[in-house]
């Protein structure tokens, strides 16, 4: 795999949602390569702010990467349509728009770049019998990791493409390890064993002769 570049420019939060009073979700859209769901989102009627409880619980992200997100959402959320958004989580109004694609102001002015040398499937599950697909762990360097996602369906005997993100290279890549010899032994294997095995085998691609 070469080395990828991933060029953040904008970012976009649409689809906000109230749970119970005084928070919500929302999703988070960067450019259009990524696409995080259910962000939690709450009031905080003492300060007056509104804050980021947590990304999606079946992602990882470094903590570096988190803090500019984390200020992408909110510095939208805590900008000119606050006290709407306030009302909305407190149970007022049917609906809260979409934001425009906007670069955040911590980024500078700048992209947001993503060097992605080492892609990794790992931690094959069939956990809930072969009525269910079987998931795997993809991680993309050390910025993230994709928890359960699905790779294959036992009952079609298909491969399942993963749609976390919207880059070829890389996705390309993880098909690649997807139908790969060992991946399909390692599937195979918890399909036959059944509930709750998670397989230690490690397949990935790398390019390790480029400094960046």
């Amino acid at each position: 795999m070469q080395l990828e570049i991933i060029r953040i420019e904008k970012v976009q939060l649409y689809d906000f949602k109230r749970t119970h009073y005084g928070a919500g979700t929302c999703s988070m859209k960067l450019g259009d390569v990524l696409d995080f769901k259910n962000l939690i989102i709450f009031n905080s009627h003492i300060e007056k702010r509104i804050f980021l409880r947590s990304f999606p619980e079946n992602v990882f992200i470094n903590r570096q990467l988190q803090t500019f997100l984390n200020c992408a959402v909110l510095e939208f959320c805590n900008g000119e349509r606050t006290e709407e958004l306030f009302s909305f989580l407190d149970n007022e109004g049917g609906k809260f728009p979409d934001s425009a694609l906007f670069t955040p102001g911590n980024w500078g002015g700048n992209p947001l770049l993503l060097y992605i040398k080492h892609i990794e499937l790992r931690d094959i599950q069939c956990e809930h019998g072969r009525e269910h697909p079987v998931t795997a762990r993809i991680g993309l360097d050390d910025y993230m990791a994709f928890f359960r996602v699905p790779i294959y369906d036992p009952l079609k005997g298909e491969y399942i493409e993963p749609m976390f993100i919207n880059n070829k290279n890389i996705i390309d890549a993880v098909n690649r390890m997807i139908r790969s010899a060992g991946t399909k032994k390692e599937i195979e294997t918890v399909c036959e064993v059944g509930h709750h095995i998670s397989s230690d085998y490690v397949c990935s691609e790398e390019r390790t002769d480029i400094d960046v």
